[in-house]
């Protein structure tokens, strides 16, 4: 086994990768209508974002900074992940 292509396990990831995703998967989903199709995922709704740092105690500026770059990404990704999942949708029909 190749341990370098291994993915990492969860305890290997930061503390606040955890709170991270924590707080990402607590925040709103935000949709589009898509007419004749399923809606698309357009990212999270962020408004509550305060909220969940003062739930999480999350009061450092540079701790706040570190998770919230993280959400972004998560978010960016899911954002990508349903773009292409609606290409496929669309090449399919």
């Amino acid at each position: 086994m190749d341990w370098d292509k291994c993915p990492p396990d969860w305890e290997d990831f930061p503390d606040y990768v955890h709170v991270s995703m924590s707080i990402f998967n607590a925040l709103p989903d935000l949709y589009v209508a898509g007419g004749m199709e399923a809606p698309l995922y357009t990212g999270k709704d962020i408004s509550a974002l305060p909220v969940l740092f003062d739930l999480y105690d999350i009061s450092d500026k540079e701790e706040r900074l570190r998770v919230f770059d993280t959400i972004q990404f998560l978010d960016g990704r899911a954002r990508e992940q349903a773009m292409a999942e609606r290409k496929k949708a669309a090449k399919q029909k």
